[in-house]
């Protein structure tokens, strides 16, 4: 069920309107490079399989919101982190107006070639994402918006198993390659 909670969550915060876009929500995992060869095809098989599982399950996953009630609690869940978020800080729209500007500042900096200015606005944007982490987490944890989320993921998780019956073995599976796939990975990549 835990696997279906982060499928859930993710595509609800993708769904968030843009001011609550400005973390990255790509749960892709980055293709290891391990320093043994079998090592380095082991988790590039893992890769590779876990993006085949990943594409199943997003399909499976579209399918599913084309049922209205799922949709309808779906926009419900969206609506309250939403006004969860702006109440618990404010500035979030402030912010959010900021970040949706620096892309359009990293490009200018890129051709410019000026690194510093690169290096200020990663720094920056790492600032914003965290707030919107933080604050995101936060309401996630309030009560009323827990129990959104809970009904919410019970009614995805047997509207994809209604249209997929191997939607939790495929969850469980993906979960097990994002393990390998970390394990695989040397203490210095990651850091």
């Amino acid at each position: 069920m835990g696997s279906v909670r982060a499928a859930a969550l993710a595509v609800c915060l993708v769904a968030l309107p843009a001011y609550a876009q400005v973390r990255p929500m790509s749960t892709a995992v980055p293709a290891p490079s391990a320093p043994g060869a079998t090592a380095g095809a082991a988790a590039r098989g893992w890769y590779t399989e876990l993006q085949r599982i990943s594409v199943r399950l997003q399909r499976v996953h579209e399918a599913a919101l084309e049922n209205p009630a799922l949709r309808a609690r779906r926009d419900a869940l969206m609506r309250a982190i939403k006004d969860g978020m702006d109440e618990a800080d404010p500035e979030l729209r402030t912010i959010a107006a900021r970040a949706e500007r620096i892309p359009a500042e990293v490009e200018a900096a890129r051709r410019q070639g000026d690194a510093q200015r690169l290096r200020s606005l990663d720094r920056e944007l790492a600032q914003i994402q965290a707030r919107f982490i933080n604050v995101e987490q936060g309401v996630l944890r309030q009560e009323s918006v827990a129990r959104q989320l809970r009904a919410y993921e019970e009614l995805l998780r047997r509207q994809m198993i209604a249209i997929e019956p191997m939607t939790e073995s495929l969850l469980a599976r993906g979960t097990d390659l994002r393990r390998l796939i970390e394990a695989s990975v040397s203490p210095a990549q990651r850091e």
